[in-house]
């Protein structure tokens, strides 16, 4: 079989969302916005290939060792739900603390590729606007009653 019909079965024949109907919220299109869109499928995408991963193992080294085979769909239900559960719980705590302003850093942020974007909402960009800032409040202070 070469290259080519391993992804054309993979597409076409063996696709997980067309012949498990897995999946079916990002293929059918739950938003209409490329960036929830993306995030739904890299959601799916991760929580696929980490539900995999750990499904063998439970099969390799806990179910196959100990001759518990009968348990296979019960132990991958649970696990496939812990693994969704634990994405969803992260990126909820990511969602919520983007908007309070935390920012996920460490504040380290002279080696960071994204030096000044992330804080950049709490300082001044420019040093212009640094020098008017103490004064602009200053004048707010005193034109109030």
């Amino acid at each position: 079989m070469s290259v080519f019909e391993v992804f054309v079965s993979a597409i076409f024949v063996n696709n997980i969302v067309l012949s498990q109907n897995l999946g079916q919220c990002p293929y059918v299109g739950c938003s209409k916005e490329k960036g929830v869109a993306i995030g739904m499928g890299s959601a799916v995408i991760f929580v696929t290939v980490m539900a995999t991963m750990f499904t063998w193992m439970a099969q390799k080294y806990l179910l196959d060792p100990f001759e518990l085979g009968y348990l296979q769909t019960l132990a991958f239900i649970l696990i496939i739900a812990a693994l969704a559960l634990i994405f969803a719980l992260l990126i909820r705590s990511l969602v919520r603390g983007k908007k309070t302003g935390k920012s996920s850093c460490c504040g380290g942020c002279a080696g960071c590729a994204m030096a000044g974007a992330c804080h950049a909402q709490s300082q001044p960009t420019a040093p212009s606007e640094q020098a008017d800032a103490p004064a602009a409040s200053a004048e707010e202070a005193n034109n109030k009653p």
